[in-house]
């Protein structure tokens, strides 16, 4: 007997490793590193090293 909460517990076990995988590949760390360096490149100007 299929019950109404069987597709929420799959979408809710698609998000939760979705997430999972994201928090562990360089997806956040390049994310965080191109927000961080267009905020820094628009507001002192010239290119930094860092951004590389």
């Amino acid at each position: 007997m299929k019950s109404n909460r069987q597709p929420l517990i799959y979408v809710v076990l698609t998000l939760t490793c979705t997430v999972i995988l994201v928090l562990f590949t360089d997806v956040e760390r390049d994310l965080m590193r191109k927000l961080t360096c267009d905020t820094v490149d628009s507001i002192a100007g010239p290119h930094s090293d860092a951004c590389d």
